[in-house]
This record gives C-alpha cells, structure tokens and sequence, in this order.
C-alpha cells in the first residue's frame, strides 16, 4: 500500500515539475517571482527524492550514487535550505578548505540535510542559530580511515539523554502530538547505514544539538 501511494504521488510531482519547467521556459519573470520559481522547484525534487526514499525502503535496492566534493553539496542546499528558516533564525554555512570527495546519492544527502534542518529550526520557535559545518579528519585506531563528516548544530532546546538515546528509532519525538512524526531521524538513520557511514547525536537540555553525519571519504571507500 506505502510502495502504491508512494508511486502515485511520484507520478503528481512529475506533473508538477513539467508545469514549473514549461513556466520558466515561457514567462518572462522578475527577480521576486524567479526566486519563488526555484524554491518551489526545489521543494518538489526535495518530495521526489523523499518519495524515491519510501520505495526503496518498500523495494530495497542499490542506491545511485556517484562521487561529489562535501563542500559543493553543501554550498547548494544552503542557498536554497537558507529561505526554509523562520525569521529570526539564521542558517550559517562554515565549509572545510580543502576538498571532500564522497561517493553518495545527492539527493538523499539534501533531504537528510533538510531533515536536520528544519528539525533545528522547530527547536528555536523565536530566534537561534543553524550551523551546517564540514570537515575531514582520520579516525583513530589500527585503520586510521580518513573520514568526512558534515553536522548540524543548533542553540535550541536540546533533548533530554532518553530521547537522544532513542532519536532514531521510528515514531519517537519530543514534538507535540501534531507536530512530528518522528521519522525524519530514522530515514535519516537508513540514509547513514545505505551510504556505510553513521549518525551521531550530541544533545543537552538548554544547550542545543549537534547532529553529526560521518561518510568514509572516497580515498577509502
């Protein structure tokens, strides 16, 4: 029932992207309307990618993936991710300097990304900061992987240890009843454990979250 819905309402988005390419090609827009253009653009790759999600999970299968540099990924979710915020939250890329070469699905990375996005946004309801920070390193022990990881870090709420502990499991939230679903972790979780990679949480009630995304960098892969 979940791979039919999910089928049908791919089927929706693909009108609706065809309809958004057909006014982009024929109407000549003003700086305002172009903007709205690609965010609504966006938003419907964004519910494509999560539809492909639900049926992959419904039909496991290989992932595409291919090889991109961290950095870049992260560079065009912010511009788009940055008009996603509410006012009086900021949303603030720090990149690493060098180069951070990956083998993952883009788009399952953007709707992780956005996952834990608008999950930090809902933690600051009035104001706050959203950093989405990006860095290599090589892991201590015998095999000394060189690794990349790409966080989001908030200054909201927090959660107590018990919900952090269990943030990933299906159908957990500390959200009021209509606010969550508590799913948005969990993909975010199967997203990690397709690409090889994990998920880290750092969380204190008062003192904001870090969500930590950690792939193998392709050197290692």
């Amino acid at each position: 029932c979940n791979s039919w819905i999910a089928h049908e309402l791919n089927n929706l988005l693909t009108i609706m992207q065809g309809s958004l390419e057909q006014l982009q090609r024929h109407h000549a827009l003003d700086e305002r309307a172009q903007k709205q253009l690609e965010r609504a653009e966006w938003a419907v790759r964004q519910a494509g990618h999560l539809t492909q999600q639900i049926l992959s999970l419904a039909r496991p299968a290989t992932r595409p993936s291919q090889i991109a540099d961290m950095n870049s990924l992260v560079t065009e979710f912010g511009r788009m991710a940055d008009q996603t915020v509410p006012e009086g939250v900021s949303l603030v890329l720090d990149l690493a300097p060098q180069p951070l070469p990956v083998r993952l699905d883009p788009g399952q990375l953007e709707l992780a990304l956005l996952n834990l996005v608008r999950n930090a946004a809902q933690a600051m309801p009035n104001v706050g900061r959203i950093v989405i920070r990006t860095s290599g390193e090589r892991t201590d022990g015998p095999d000394r992987q060189h690794m990349v990881e790409v966080s989001v870090s908030d200054t909201g709420t927090g959660m107590p240890p018990e919900i952090a502990q269990s943030a990933t499991t299906p159908f957990v939230t500390s959200k009021a009843a209509g606010e969550g679903t508590g799913l948005g972790l969990w993909m975010v979780q199967c997203f990690m454990n397709a690409t090889g990679g994990k998920l880290e949480i750092e969380s204190a009630e008062g003192q904001g979250t870090t969500i930590r995304l950690i792939f193998p960098c392709l050197s290692d892969v």
